[in-house]
């Protein structure tokens, strides 16, 4: 008897113990996509109000400049680059625009190409 007595007692416990560490956990991945989002929606934004306008063509230009960049001196990243959505491919040219360094801009796409 005293046998399921100490069960039920672990049994009541443990759920008070796991479930705000999974709780923390999940809100700090939906934090981290939610940033994630954010920060792409602000530049997809950013194109979608400029568009028609010299500004936007400018971003445009500065865009293809980075691709040409990609394509010709690493050709590998620029493959996995052109493989990504939009949205990606815009945020990781908003990091370029920022003055990110290419090697953490290189790792971000293959990061990104395997989500």
């Amino acid at each position: 008897m005293s046998k399921y007595i100490f069960l039920k007692l672990f049994l009541s416990v443990i759920p008070a113990f796991a479930v705000p560490v999974v709780a923390a956990d999940d809100t700090d991945y939906l934090s981290e996509i939610t940033a994630e989002v954010d920060k792409v929606d602000a530049v997809t934004e950013y194109v979608a109000e400029q568009s028609g306008s010299s500004d936007s063509q400018a971003y445009l230009e500065n865009k293809n400049g980075f691709e040409k960049l990609l394509e010709e001196r690493y050709h590998g990243s620029y493959v996995f680059y052109k493989k990504l959505p939009e949205r990606a491919q815009l945020e990781i040219f908003d990091d370029y625009r920022q003055g990110q360094e290419m090697s953490a801009l290189r790792e971000k796409i293959i990061e990104r190409y395997m989500q």
